[in-house]
């Protein structure tokens, strides 16, 4: 940008992008790029507010900005990032490899790439860390894009490289990584080449990460992993090959099954929820399970925080590793309330753990344990009423979910949960239940409402049928639920949310 655009650029940070589209601008300023970096610093205050605050920053054009990933989102790929590479650590030996630096160097035939070494010379820049980086071995991203979830997994590498295949962003990452990684002498290499011809030319990484495009060359919105580019089902076996721990960012819409059945390696699948809408399906794979399985057998003592008597129920002391990730102070169930022996809870390793999360607080099961929960079921609804958050809904935790924190459920396909007692932890919304009924007595139940927000579960009107017929208003601060417990009736719960 010439020093006159950008001048324009910040002296109109904060004002109407459509109102400056109608006037004319002085002399000297390019019109349509000045435009489209004050509204991309506009999404990315809101959006990204690292970016934002970070001067000179340059943004692409609105698609971009509307597909790139929110700060949370990145913010918790990088905690994720760090959790493996601690538990890398002790079974895969030295995965410093700062010797990766000379290899990358040498690799012959790659002509469009770049490296920016001696960041630490650039003055005025915040790092973007947390100033306590684990600073190990290399990654890649191989899908950069705007560079979002690059710029907060970079710092923990000695060496990272940006992969991608549209050169207007490659000019933008060179631009903006120096502003945004800290100086600290990390390595960085801008390589403006396809997925593909990456993977077959770069040595191996410690992580490969990878955003696939979910738009087909008409633009269209595609989800399943076939038709986003590039396949990383196709890519399978050499992404696990060629790396310690390979994450891809899949579409919210993908079916978990689905994208398991065709990525075989998946250890985790993180369901990452921001904002109440789930946002992004994280899967880590890798090619070996014992890589994240560090202390497979686990004694049943080490649950004490909530079970003082652990042998009451532990008749087999060694649990699988992948079920003590679900600790009791998550729980806030008593021993007695669990019941559960150690042998009904043996999961191999080698099960994929899904892991549904508001970036904050997670919680943790697998399919063979959904499979085997057997929770109560009921056709009253008690002092509470229990909603599963969006992504423990997509995660398919129903029964799981019951059992885990010892709620009744009201139906197989209704997904709503109540009890006497407060749950005061569990992943979703928590409901005080004022008063219920029976469909046929909503008058009576809501003599006193003109207003409510509808919500039906497993309920044959939608929320604006029901709304219609019972004549209330949408809005103010209680709720109305419209469900079928688990002897088929239609029931009314009118409620009033807990705050948490």
């Amino acid at each position: 940008m010439t020093a006159e655009t950008q001048a324009f650029v910040r002296a109109h940070l904060h004002d109407d992008v459509r109102t400056l589209a109608l006037r004319a601008t002085p002399a000297g300023v390019d019109r349509t790029e000045a435009l489209r970096q004050i509204a991309g610093w506009q999404t990315a205050s809101h959006k990204l507010p690292r970016w934002a605050a970070c001067e000179d920053v340059r943004y692409p054009v609105r698609l971009s900005m509307e597909q790139c990933s929110s700060q949370a989102a990145a913010e918790y790929k990088r905690r994720v990032v760090e959790e493996l590479l601690e538990g890398a650590r002790g079974v895969t030996g030295n995965i410093e490899g700062i010797e990766s630096i000379e290899v990358i160097e040498s690799i012959e035939g790659i002509e469009n790439i770049e490296s920016i070494e001696g960041i630490e010379s650039i003055e005025g820049i915040e790092s973007i860390g947390d100033g306590d980086s684990l600073t190990v071995g290399s990654m890649a991203d191989l899908t950069g894009g705007l560079g979002v979830d690059f710029s907060f997994l970079a710092p923990l590498f000695a060496t990272a490289t940006y992969v991608e295949r549209n050169a207007e962003l490659c000019e933008l990452a060179r631009h903006n990584m120096p502003l945004l990684l800290p100086p600290t002498g990390h390595t960085l290499y801008i390589y403006n080449k396809t997925a593909e011809e990456a993977l077959e030319e770069l040595p191996r990484q410690t992580l490969l990460f990878l955003d696939p495009a979910r738009r087909d060359e008409a633009g269209r919105k595609v989800f399943l992993t076939a038709d986003c580019q590039p396949d990383v089902a196709s890519l399978h076996d050499k992404l696990v090959a060629r790396a310690d721990i390979v994450m891809l960012k899949l579409s919210p819409m993908l079916d978990i099954r689905d994208a398991l059945r065709s990525l075989p390696a998946t250890r985790w699948v993180h369901v990452v929820e921001v904002d109440g809408e789930v946002k992004e399906l994280l899967l880590v794979l890798a090619a070996e399970p014992q890589d994240f399985c560090t202390e497979p057998q686990i004694s049943c003592t080490e649950q004490q925080d909530c079970c003082t008597e652990p042998q009451n129920f532990c008749t087999e002391p060694r649990i699988s590793c992948t079920e003590p990730q679900i600790v009791c102070t998550e729980q806030r169930i008593s021993c007695t309330e669990r019941r559960i022996s150690c042998t009904e809870r043996r999961i191999s390793c080698t099960e994929p753990r899904i892991v549904c999360t508001d970036t904050h607080r997670r919680f943790t099961f697998t399919f063979g344990e959904e499979a085997q929960a057997q929770p109560d079921y009921t056709s009253t609804i008690g002092t509470y009423l229990y909603e599963p958050s969006p992504a423990v809904m997509k995660a398919g935790a129903f029964r799981t979910l019951a059992v885990r924190y010892g709620l009744r459920k009201l139906h197989r396909d209704s997904h709503l949960y109540t009890s006497d007692t407060l749950v005061g932890d569990f992943p979703g919304r928590i409901l005080e239940v004022l008063a219920t009924a029976p469909m046929r007595e909503a008058k009576t139940l809501l003599r006193d409402t003109r207003r409510a927000n509808i919500v039906c579960r497993n309920f044959p009107l939608r929320p604006d049928e029901l709304k219609r017929r019972l004549k209330i208003g949408d809005g103010g601060h209680e709720f109305l639920y419209a469900t079928t417990a688990a002897d088929g009736a239609h029931l009314l719960a009118l409620c009033r949310q807990r705050e948490k």
